[in-house]
């Protein structure tokens, strides 16, 4: 039996869920009594109601119930409700002294629609980042101005989305993969507002006016409705932009991180590891409750909580937590959590409570 990962994102919007068993009902010939007969084991049957959701997206939840193949594989149901990721923010949110109102978008229909998600919140100066790209700069911004929106220098502007601006310094357009040539710079999905409520309101008008681009609510349309209102936008520069959108580039943003926290001195390696006979090769991000036995670990490994590692070789890897790492000789590899890895791959990347030996 193999342990499947059921797809979290877009998570289904309605589910039943029931149990279903075989039963055989007998009749006797001389009396027309009937006796049911339940038998033993039982199987789980659900239906389940999946948002609307675009191509890329559609291809992960196909898989998964191609692999559901009856009593072949099984798979855990994770955390539909958000739980432990509600709970890791209201950490988060602690660490810094502040409250943290969460909001869901239970349908995908675009980066605007999102933000109107949290439309309750929606007042007073606030910052709008988007969660898979990490950042580095260390210039301040104008904070007198409307907004800002942060860039980086780009070799191929064609391939992002990038500013236009006039001899002010002011942002006066955002241009989508242009064919022409604009700007190098390019909207990286970190935002600035001294009143967010004006964002509010435009995005507004752009669901009621239904203001759609591939079936979705751009938060674009809202930013040029404020920049043709006269309000002050200008741009902010990072020196370093690390997408996580993929595998290749979380693992090549890793690499990175460790090598910036590692310049800048910080402890990344848990007091409490336990290493046995083996070697760590630095930067390396050890968490709590790790062992590593009879291996060497690194350059540029991230190994989370829990996770034990015995007669391997790891390096430019993200290892998630509670997983199990054995006989392996592996990089440029991405495990998730609660796995158990044992077998002669180079590079490999599976998903959640997934087993490969």
């Amino acid at each position: 039996m193999t342990l499947i990962s059921m797809p979290t994102s877009p998570a289904f919007t309605n589910s039943d869920w029931g149990i279903s068993r075989t039963v055989a009902v007998s009749e006797s010939p001389f009396t027309g009594a009937s006796q049911v007969h339940s038998y033993p084991k039982a199987q789980w049957q659900a239906t389940l109601t999946l948002p609307p959701m675009k191509r890329s997206q559609a291809s992960q939840w196909q898989a998964f119930f191609m692999q559901c193949e009856g009593r072949a594989n099984t798979f855990l149901l994770g955390d539909p409700d958000g739980k432990e990721i509600i709970s890791e923010l209201n950490f988060l949110a602690r660490e810094f002294n502040a409250k943290a109102s969460i909001y869901r978008q239970r349908v995908p229909l675009g980066t605007g629609h999102a933000i109107m998600c949290a439309k309750e919140s929606l007042h007073g100066k606030a910052m709008v980042i988007y969660p898979d790209t990490l950042i580095r700069f260390e210039e301040g911004f104008d904070k007198n101005s409307d907004a800002v929106i942060w860039t980086k220098e780009v070799k191929n502007p064609e391939a992002y989305g990038v500013i236009k601006l006039n001899k002010e310094g002011n942002i006066v357009d955002l241009v989508e993969k242009p064919k022409s040539s604009i700007s190098n710079l390019a909207v990286i999905g970190l935002y600035y507002f001294k009143e967010i409520a004006q964002l509010k309101s435009q995005l507004q008008n752009v669901i009621e006016e239904k203001i759609i681009h591939s079936g979705e609510y751009q938060i674009n349309d809202g930013l040029l409705k404020m920049i043709s209102n006269g309000k002050v936008f200008k741009a902010g520069k990072v020196t370093e932009w690390l997408d996580c959108g993929n595998v290749k580039s979380s693992i090549n943003s890793n690499q990175k991180m460790l090598d910036f926290h590692y310049a800048d001195k910080r402890p990344l390696v848990s007091t409490d590891l336990k290493l046995i006979n083996s070697k760590i090769i630095e930067p390396v991000y050890i968490d709590s409750g790790v062992v590593i036995e009879n291996s060497t670990v690194g350059p540029h490994v991230s190994v989370y909580k829990n996770s034990k590692i015995f007669t391997s070789s790891i390096k430019n890897s993200i290892l998630g937590e509670d997983s199990i790492i054995s006989n392996a000789n592996v990089s440029n590899s991405m495990i998730g959590n609660n796995c158990k890895y044992d077998g002669n791959y180079q590079s490999i990347n599976i998903g959640d409570y997934s087993e490969l030996i």
